[in-house]
């Protein structure tokens, strides 16, 4: 298998302008990828669970909803709730607000790696798994950092595209062998 690189000047960010991202979750990644996406422009919102997290984003100057709320919503899901977890808030919140067309997104692959969760095949998935303790990094420089991440794209083969990338390395790697 190989590996590409892929850097700024090899991509465009324009697909997210005018979309919706809802992260779902707001703990240690969903803070900082939340953040980040804010910062540079696009529209995103936070589903969360009622409590110390849903507080945080709103402190934070997020809409929140609950995380079936911001599914339906949503043209990007970023699940980024724990492990443990994920496939019943996949299966009660998100799994039933998908539409066509939706990105489905997340940070660690245990959950579909396992077959915890299974998406349709009818919606993008993407995966971005940041490299680096992110939240102590910004937390520390008061600025958004952008760390080295994998990107891997699966069912349809059009999330590649829809991906965003900002000011460093990836490493693109198809999840699934394209048949």
């Amino acid at each position: 298998m190989s590996v590409e690189m892929l850097y700024e000047k090899d991509v465009t960010t324009n697909y997210l302008q005018g979309k919706k991202i809802a992260f779902i979750g707001y703990g240690a990644q969903g803070h900082a990828q939340a953040n980040n996406l804010r910062d540079s422009g696009y529209d995103v919102i936070v589903g969360v669970r009622p409590g110390k997290s849903f507080d945080a984003a709103k402190t934070d100057g997020f809409d929140v909803f609950t995380p079936a709320e911001a599914a339906k919503q949503a043209d990007w899901i970023q699940m980024l709730t724990p492990d443990e977890v994920m496939s019943d808030v996949y299966k009660e919140s998100i799994a039933p607000n998908l539409e066509e067309g939706n990105v489905l997104g997340f940070s660690h692959g245990f959950n579909v790696y396992y077959k915890e969760i299974v998406p349709p095949t009818n919606v993008d998935v993407v995966m971005m798994a940041p490299k680096g303790q992110v939240t102590f990094a910004v937390v520390l420089t008061k600025k958004v950092l952008v760390f080295p991440h994998y990107t891997v794209t699966n069912k349809t083969s059009l999330a590649m595209p829809k991906t965003f990338q900002r000011n460093s390395p990836r490493v693109t790697v198809p999840l699934v062998p394209a048949s």
